[in-house]
């Protein structure tokens, strides 16, 4: 395909309008994006969002969208059982690929995407993993690279939906593989890995539907799973569907030199083990801080046009955090303890 140059404009497109109304504004808003297609399953949504791209296309039907030629890039934010194969036609279509997690439900479907972009070296892909841009969790990242907590000795990172009717009344119903290591825990992982810098190399989890048995979904609305690092480092992730607690990304590392909490009561820095509150600190940094979130985006569309090298997830740190993921789902399937595979 023909890379766009710095002064070019990309043609744009997005499928699926939930979270992917929230591309289509990152897009409407850089001046080197032109909508060409806007799809989703509802044409009501399509004539609700309408007004904001004119001289855009809509569409119900995917198809229309991938084989534009005048389309450069696409955001795919479809239900998770079809990205997989959007990611691939795409690739193999000559379009860079913006993605929601997860890029796909099994691990020979994440053969297959690395095999299309094997194909397609000029192809781009990257994936929405929105805790990265959010600055309280940039801070801790920061400091744990600049060795403020010594050696981590154990994370823990919870992903506390609390969304039990949009499990049981919404799409994830209608998706029989739905899992809510992929569709949740997925954010945590990312989180524990981009902080750490370091890959695990095993994995053992646990799931559950307790809090969703005897309504019309099947699939565990609860997993937790425990990561061991080379270096001996323990990080305790969970994906909590249906929990009692705001919508909220519960974050805990426990250092030689210093602790971090961040809870609903904010975020803290624990300095030292004396039994007193002065040897505690705030955390700065906001958070959810969703206004930042369309910088991993904007990050794509620039290193498209060139003007970067890398996005902010980059397309190994996506199959790394699927391998971690997939090894965890079929762990909480066998009940056994997965060396992980990268």
């Amino acid at each position: 395909m023909n890379i766009p140059s710095r002064s070019d404009t990309l043609g744009v497109a997005v499928i699926g309008l939930g979270v992917g109304e929230h591309h289509l504004k990152t897009y409407v808003e850089n001046s080197h994006c032109k909508i060409i297609w806007v799809c989703d399953l509802s044409s009501n949504k399509l004539d609700r969002i309408a007004p904001l791209c004119p001289g855009a296309q809509f569409t119900t039907n995917a198809n229309d969208v991938i084989s534009d030629t005048e389309v450069n890039l696409i955001s795919i934010a479809s239900y998770d059982n079809y990205h997989c194969e959007q990611i691939i036609r795409s690739i193999e279509n000559g379009k860079h690929v913006f993605t929601e997690k997860p890029v796909c439900l099994s691990q020979s479907e994440l053969v297959q995407i690395q095999e299309a972009l094997g194909r397609n070296p000029n192809v781009r892909l990257s994936a929405n993993m929105v805790l990265r841009t959010c600055p309280r969790f940039k801070r801790v990242a920061k400091a744990i690279k600049l060795d403020e907590f010594g050696e981590i000795i154990f994370a823990e990172a919870d992903y506390l939906w609390g969304r039990r009717e949009k499990l049981i009344n919404g799409w994830r119903n209608k998706v029989s593989a739905y899992s809510i290591i992929l569709g949740a825990a997925v954010h945590m992982v990312d989180l524990i890995v981009w902080m750490l810098g370091e890959k695990p190399v095993e994995v053992v989890a646990y799931s559950n539907n307790i809090a969703t048995r005897g309504s019309s979904f099947e699939p565990n609305s609860f997993a937790v799973m425990l990561l061991q690092f080379q270096n001996g480092c323990v990080a305790k992730v969970t994906g909590n569907g249906v929990c009692v607690h705001p919508h909220f990304h519960g974050l805990k590392l426990y250092g030689t030199e210093k602790t971090v909490v961040h809870d609903l009561r904010g975020g803290m820095l624990i300095n030292s083990a004396n039994d007193t509150l002065d040897n505690i600190s705030e955390l700065t940094g906001a958070y959810p801080a969703r206004e930042f979130r369309a910088e991993i985006l904007i990050s794509f569309i620039d290193t498209i046009l060139g003007n970067r090298d890398q996005p902010i997830v980059r397309e190994q740190e996506i199959f790394d955090v699927m391998n971690i993921c997939l090894s965890a789902e079929e762990s909480s399937k066998s009940r056994e303890r997965k060396i992980i595979e990268y």
